[in-house]
């Protein structure tokens, strides 16, 4: 059996001759089909997506189309739903997210009522969760920090998530572990300074593509939609309560204003 890291190499490579050989309007339809196999296709390198998708002009009346669709029409735009959930030190099992009313951009800009507004539309392409932990500062003597408290949250407590959409379940219950984080610091630094001795850092893994759903999950307006994470029993933390934002990465569907 080929190991999957030496298939998508080799898929990646075949994706990119035939989409060079591609008019942009066919590129999607190339990585669409690769993505069946594996859908970290298509989240190649920038050099990769350069000779994919080159720099070139559109004529003014494809700018306008462009911009100007017809009314009625359905827009299109990159864009993340996200939520934030406090897990409280040595308390928290379940937390929910989507349903509840946060009043605050920087931590949710879901509107709390479990829907979308009416004609919009939302395609899931990945999962990604991010543990808000600021660096922490620790002893030679012992582990705690922000690296032991990210590793409680993601492997210790075997979190699971679940997606539920008009009450049934989209993402049944996988290990949190597979729901990496959009961004941010990673790893540790130490020092020999009289202690505390070390400063840590920590995040969900790397950014990459998150647990990848493809676009196969598609929120309608005006559905009730809601996620869950679970732990198998509450963790004692270093940071004590820590905010926990859950995000959906995908393209949003909505009128034309």
């Amino acid at each position: 059996m080929i190991p999957r890291s030496l298939f998508s190499a080799i898929a990646a490579v075949a994706v990119l001759a035939v989409a060079a050989c591609l008019a942009p309007s066919a590129i999607d339809q190339v990585v669409a089909f690769a993505q069946t196999f594996d859908p970290s296709i298509g989240l190649l390198s920038g050099a990769t997506l350069a000779v994919m998708f080159p720099i070139t002009a559109l004529s003014e009346q494809q700018l306008r189309n462009a911009t100007t669709p017809r009314q009625g029409a359905l827009e299109a735009d990159r864009h993340v739903l996200f939520d934030t959930a406090t897990y409280v030190d040595n308390t928290t099992t379940t937390l929910s997210f989507f349903n509840t009313a946060r009043n605050d951009l920087t931590l949710s800009n879901a509107n709390g009522s479990g829907q979308l507004q009416a004609n919009n539309w939302f395609r899931i392409f990945r999962v990604c969760v991010d543990f808000l932990i600021d660096a922490s500062l620790s002893g030679a003597s012992n582990e705690v920090g922000a690296l032991d408290d990210v590793q409680k949250l993601i492997l210790v407590g075997r979190p699971t998530l679940t997606l539920t959409l008009n009450g049934k379940s989209r993402i049944d219950g996988i290990p949190l572990s597979f729901c990496h984080a959009s961004g941010g610091a990673v790893g540790a630094v130490a020092g020999s300074w009289t202690a505390p001795n070390a400063v840590q850092v920590a995040n969900n893994n790397v950014a990459d593509d998150g647990f990848s759903v493809g676009g196969a999950i598609i929120i309608p307006p005006l559905v009730g939609y809601s996620a869950t994470i679970t732990w198998a029993a509450a963790q004692d933390l270093q940071a004590g309560n820590v905010p926990v934002r859950l995000s959906l990465d995908g393209i949003r569907q909505r009128p034309v204003s």
